[in-house]
């Protein structure tokens, strides 16, 4: 509310305050490192308590000779050029991520380890200049967040973030990387794939041109004059470290590259890899690109390298994830179809997988008998592991193979035996039939109508990828083929033309594409007589057709 010093009729002309004029010496605004703003910064604080973890858990570690990674010294000296988040006021209230932060400190700790051989190098960076490229990089380069999968929070980094793209040298020479790339069909982020390059090759030549006190990349014509074989030793060196770093911030076991999955493989096996740590016997034969694609481990099953353990609404599921397809996005699913298996009930999962539909249909659905197809030798051995695991393995029965195959003995065994005669015969006739397969488990359906109970029908719930404007017509085409289905091959039998097919509820799983979900179409698929008929509004159905969300009826 007072005049400026500096204004007519100020304070300073007032001989009582003629003191001010030696005192004020500017305005601005300073920020205090101990202000309120910093010590009631949640987000700040997290990232100093990361990027101190780095340093003393990384100085222990540094002298066990058990690391499967190549350590670097930590210690702290005069001459470290790593930056002290506890003592920049301004890099405090920056919006550095823990994952910049474990990338600052992997560069700034090997310009260190490395300062002996930079004698002679014009300009060589220091902790701000590192700290500048590192904010420079694109979110999909140096994502804000990683996820976590497994109740051990095992780190996921995306397929292509803090990841080296090379045509020429860093696919490695084994294959592996090339492998990928073909699995991925070459997708590669245009601005990411040389991004992440760009900066070690930057960092680790030394090379550094100011403009107008701003430092900048290498330019390209620099890049291209450098010799390129001399460092790619030191860019997978500090991967490793980078993993390693990530690994502590983050209080996870072990860290992994997120991979697709190969489409034309008809297993469906992940693509995932690891990255850290490297066990023997694979650190052995690893080569150091394995620490920019990931590897292969070349133990698999129980204990291995990349077993791991998912607990879902109190269903423990363990894999191996590096061969083993986990979706995390079908949780609420699992659930629901849990939900909707009756006690006494008996299910067949045709494309059992690790028993992501079979284990909650015995935990949580309390069937009576669970028949679980799956023809991938890796999840087979996770399926019968989880059964005993889950304590349910006296309930279900493991088929292996092709199920259009493994089933059809079941079906020739109960073909001509009434429903009650045994308790096998009634196992081999199921109330509610699980179809998990993307994009379209259609291959199954005839073998999925075979296996339903002759005498009252049963439940399919049939996943799919539907462009989102055609769920309607889907649904529609589905009930009809289903319904067709049934009256082919009951041709003959009593009652065979009053076999029906109602939709009453279709889920959406998931988005799987722009304009395209994962969804599930639950089913009834039977006479329309049958007490498992559902319910209707205005009555009974008698023909096949399809129940809205306010369950109005529409035939087929």
């Amino acid at each position: 509310s007072h005049p400026h010093p500096e204004s007519s009729g100020s304070l300073l002309d007032n001989d009582d305050f003629s003191w001010l004029s030696v005192r004020i010496v500017g305005f601005g605004r300073y920020a205090c490192p101990f202000s309120t703003s910093m010590l009631g910064n949640n987000n700040s604080n997290r990232r100093t308590a990361a990027a101190s973890k780095i340093k003393k858990k990384s100085t222990k570690s540094s002298s066990n000779h058990d690391d499967a990674c190549p350590s670097s010294s930590y210690e702290n000296d005069s001459s470290s050029t790593t930056i002290n988040p506890s003592c920049d006021a301004e890099n405090i209230n920056s919006p550095l991520t823990n994952v910049q932060y474990a990338l600052i400190e992997t560069l700034n700790t090997w310009l260190d380890n490395n300062a002996t051989n930079r004698e002679n190098e014009p300009m060589t960076y220091d902790g701000r200049m590192i700290e500048t490229l590192v904010r420079e990089l694109s979110i999909q380069t140096c994502p804000k967040k990683l996820e976590f999968i497994g109740d051990d929070r095992t780190l996921v980094v995306p397929r292509w973030s803090l990841f080296i793209n090379s045509q020429q040298r860093c696919i490695d020479s084994c294959g592996e990387g090339k492998k990928e790339m073909a699995a991925s069909n070459g997708r590669i982020p245009k601005r990411g794939s040389s991004e992440f390059r760009e900066l070690l090759v930057s960092v680790i030549c030394g090379n550094n041109n100011q403009d107008n006190g701003n430092e900048q990349r290498v330019s390209n014509s620099t890049k291209e004059s450098q010799p390129q074989t001399n460092h790619f030793s030191s860019i997978y060196e500090i991967q490793s470290q980078l993993w390693k770093n990530l690994a502590i911030t983050f209080n996870s076991p072990r860290v992994l590259r997120r991979g697709d999955i190969d489409p034309e493989s008809g297993v469906r096996e992940s693509g995932h890899r690891i990255l850290w740590p490297i066990l023997p016997p694979d650190e052995s034969t690893i080569g150091s690109s394995h620490f920019n694609h990931g590897f292969l481990p070349t133990i698999t099953g129980i204990n291995s390298p990349g077993w791991i353990t998912v607990t879902e609404h109190g269903v423990r599921q363990s894999f191996d994830l590096t061969r083993v397809m986990f979706s995390r996005g079908n949780v609420t699913e699992k659930k629901r179809f849990g939900s909707l298996v009756q006690p006494g009930e008996c299910v067949l999962d045709m494309y059992a997988g690790i028993g992501y539909y079979t284990l909650p249909a015995l935990v949580h659905g309390k069937a009576r008998h669970v028949t679980a197809c799956e023809w991938n030798v890796h999840a087979l051995s996770a399926l019968r592991y989880n059964l005993k695991a889950n304590r349910v393995e006296n309930k279900a029965t493991v088929l292996e193979g092709d199920c259009r195959v493994s089933l059809k003995a079941l079906i020739e065994k109960s073909s001509n035996v009434d429903d009650d005669i045994d308790a096998t015969t009634e196992d081999n006739q199921f109330d509610r039939i699980s179809l998990g397969l993307l994009p379209s488990s259609e291959g199954g359906w005839t073998m999925a109508v075979s296996c339903l109970r002759r005498s009252t029908g049963g439940w399919l719930h049939v996943h799919a990828n539907v462009p989102t404007a055609e769920q309607q017509s889907w649904t529609h085409w589905l009930c009809h083929t289903l319904a067709r289905i049934a009256i082919e091959q009951r041709h003959g039998e009593p009652n065979s033309n009053d076999w029906v097919a109602v939709c009453t509820h279709v889920e959406k799983v998931k988005s799987f594409a722009p304009k395209v979900d994962h969804v599930v179409a639950d089913v009834f698929v039977g006479p329309c007589d049958s007490p498992k008929m559902p319910s209707l509004k205005g009555g009974s159905c008698s023909t096949t057709g399809v129940v809205d969300s306010v369950g109005k009826f529409t035939a087929t």
